[in-house]
């Protein structure tokens, strides 16, 4: 079981409990270490990193990308206590992810759009 508490803004606290409540173990977190899991995260994402050239498919495209980095930054969130962090997060997951979509191999969709339509997505989600 997990118990969250918030740390002066910079610092979170993650403290491990067992299931009569005891204390087991602590994490602390700096703002620069939660930044630095979301890009880790982003760079990991379960989604495919361009769209399939059809308007159909990018539209599925932009959906998926919208509800799964969604749901991670708010699992984030929650995690780490940092409500106050949900930009700073968005902003990791984004980096990340936009590090993979560089990363790849020119396709049916130019590595630019998907940046674009990617950016327009994060837009929405901030």
């Amino acid at each position: 079981m997990l118990s969250k508490t918030n740390i002066h803004g910079s610092l979170r606290e993650l403290v491990r409990q067992d299931e009569r409540g005891k204390k087991m173990a602590t994490t602390t977190l700096k703002r620069e270490e939660i930044i630095q899991k979301a890009e880790k995260k982003g760079r990991m994402a379960l989604v495919d990193p361009v769209p399939d050239p059809t308007e159909a498919g990018k539209a599925m495209w932009i959906q998926n990308i919208r509800e799964y980095f969604t749901e991670v930054c708010d699992s984030m969130v929650n995690e780490y206590n940092a409500q106050d962090m949900r930009g700073d997060i968005l902003a990791g997951l984004e980096r990340g992810f936009e590090e993979v979509i560089r990363k790849q191999p020119e396709m049916d969709v130019p590595v630019e759009e998907a940046l674009s339509l990617f950016r327009g997505v994060f837009k929405e989600i901030h």
